[in-house]
């Protein structure tokens, strides 16, 4: 197969903290690439029934947990899409695995500041936000295979993640 061929083939998996831009950078990305873009917090609803915050508070963070790798590792096994994942999908070592094993993962950074935060069960704001950023960056430097920045505008992201994708040593 071709590096052309072979690229189009390939996931590009998002990951990052939440409100970093993943979904928004992810659904551009792959207007741009024509891929099929897949909102994993989104397919995990879809599939529930329920949103997010609802399975957080009537079933608890584990019960979310298993669901997400439960999606995730269905969805990793597909090809040619964008998957933004949710900020705590490498949290679970066996996720790392499953983002990896059809195309690069980009870890979206975005400082602290900038991030969206409303609506999100685990962001409090503050304290708790600076300590849950320092127990997942490693986990995201482990998970990632490079390092998005995503301290612009959304054109600049997007630019920005083709040229990585593209720059892929495995193609």
């Amino acid at each position: 197969m071709t590096g052309a061929m072979a690229q189009t083939k390939l996931n590009i998996v998002l990951c990052g903290f939440m409100g970093c831009g993943k979904s928004t950078v992810g659904a551009a990305l792959a207007k741009r690439l024509d891929k099929r873009f897949v909102d994993l917090d989104a397919e995990i609803e879809r599939r529930t029934g329920h949103n997010i915050p609802d399975i957080f508070a009537q079933e608890g963070e584990d019960a979310f947990r298993r669901y997400e790798a439960e999606v995730l590792a269905e969805v990793a096994k597909g090809n040619s899409q964008v998957i933004a994942c949710g900020g705590g999908v490498v949290k679970n070592p066996a996720n790392s695995r499953a983002l990896r094993q059809n195309g690069p993962v980009l870890w979206v950074r975005r400082p602290l500041e900038a991030l969206a935060t409303g609506g999100r069960p685990l962001s409090k704001g503050g304290a708790a936000l600076k300590q849950l950023e320092a127990e997942r960056t490693p986990l995201y430097e482990a998970a990632s295979t490079v390092v998005l920045e995503n301290y612009g505008s959304l054109t600049a992201a997007v630019d920005k993640a083709v040229q990585l994708f593209e720059a892929d040593e495995r193609l």
